[in-house]
């Protein structure tokens, strides 16, 4: 006859105990695994938060410098100096110019546009047409009275290069009635054309 040794109260317990111990374990690091995918996401929205408030800022103070700038932009694009040049309306503003000059018998030519070859500090992508013009002049202030007469009819914005007067006739003869001095001027009509856009892919 064989007698069995009496089972511990403390097996099934403990067995218990350990179940349990692995099972909070385990819950304590998916805890604190989703703690950590909660923080990174926190983190995530936060930096959208700020890359959208970044580019509200951004679309302001862009709508701010149009509104400061767009008054300036209009007027030089009236003058002609914005966009493609405008040939047609220089050859109109010389025209009248000579007439509100009373000058007749003025002469010019108009050149291939080009870049500008030495474009003021920080100004960059501007072109240039050269033109060249002959009058003659009763005295200096024709000539004086030409350029100003050309500057206001406003019908672009041009530089004078260069301006050479020599006397008509033989020295020592009597003033002319109509002409004593021919005088040839060479200026460039600025402009600064508009970049095209490129065509959006669909």
């Amino acid at each position: 006859m064989s007698v069995r040794a009496p089972r511990s109260p403390f097996v099934l317990p403990a067995a218990t105990l350990a179940v349990a111990l692995v099972a909070a374990s385990a819950v304590v690091v998916a805890t604190q695994r989703l703690a950590a995918a909660g923080r990174a996401e926190e983190a995530r929205r936060q930096r959208v938060l700020a890359e959208a408030r970044t580019r509200f800022q951004r679309v302001g103070d862009e709508r701010d410098r149009l509104a400061l700038y767009a008054p300036r932009y209009r007027a030089l694009e009236g003058t002609g100096f914005i966009g493609q040049g405008q040939r047609v309306n220089w050859v109109d503003g010389l025209r009248i110019a000579a007439e509100d000059a009373r000058l007749a018998g003025v002469q010019y030519r108009i050149g291939a546009e080009t870049p500008l070859p030495a474009p003021p500090p920080g100004a960059v992508g501007l072109m240039h047409s050269p033109m060249t013009i002959d009058l003659q002049l009763l005295h200096e202030g024709d000539l004086l009275r030409l350029l100003r007469a050309l500057e206001s009819r406003r019908a672009g914005v041009f530089m004078l290069d260069a301006c050479a007067i020599e006397r008509l006739g033989a020295a020592g003869e009597p003033p002319r009635p109509d002409a004593n001095l021919r005088a040839e001027c060479s200026l460039s009509w600025v402009t600064a054309p508009v970049p095209t856009q490129a065509p959006r892919r669909p």
